[in-house]
């Protein structure tokens, strides 16, 4: 059975913050995307040629990862055609108190 569009596999344990993520999959392949920190990771199946977000990142320093290919198996990965994209710098979530509430980062990958 195929993983669904905008499955979130690995969710954070911790608290939720209000930082957000959204991945825009701009290849024919089908990618999953990895964002880790020290204490949190998440991680998200994102269908080629579409967008997934992810929302309620907790404020830290994370790494992004995504894997692309096809024919997605749980627990060994992409099948055919498999294929990293480029690694990018660390993503900086963080949260400021103000008169109108939290405010947080908010980031937009696309994958190309």
């Amino acid at each position: 059975m195929p993983q669904a569009h905008g499955a979130e596999l690995v969710q954070s344990s911790g608290r939720r913050g209000f930082g957000s993520l959204r991945i825009v999959n701009q290849t024919e392949l089908d990618a999953v995307v990895t964002l880790a920190a020290h204490r949190a990771s998440r991680v998200v199946y994102v269908a080629a040629r579409r967008e997934a977000a992810l929302s309620g990142i907790e404020v830290g320093i994370y790494w992004f990862n995504a894997e692309l290919g096809k024919g997605w198996r749980s627990g060994s990965g992409f099948a055919r055609d498999r294929t990293h994209a480029e690694r990018l710098e660390p993503l900086s979530f963080l949260e400021i108190q103000g008169e109108g509430g939290v405010q947080s980062d908010r980031y937009e990958l696309i994958l190309r």
